[in-house]
């Protein structure tokens, strides 16, 4: 970024670079997140994720993650 290159690795990195350039008008933005929005929804509704999550055991996980980044 401090050069003005966007340098990302991920398979819509070309999309991102146009967004940046602006080739994509505002209206086709907004068309962009309102179908984003709705497969998320869609998703929501089917996904096998739980509701919820239990913090300790969330905060247990990444302890256990970083030790072993720590170890290695």
């Amino acid at each position: 970024m401090v050069e003005g290159e966007l340098r990302v690795r991920r398979p819509d990195a070309s999309e991102l670079g146009e967004i940046r350039d602006g080739k994509l008008s505002y209206d086709e933005l907004l068309a962009e997140a309102e179908r984003l929005q709705s497969q998320m929804a869609a998703a929501a509704e089917t996904t096998r994720l739980p509701d919820s999550v239990d913090p300790k055991h969330v905060d247990a996980m990444a302890y256990r993650a970083l030790l072993a980044l720590a170890w290695r």
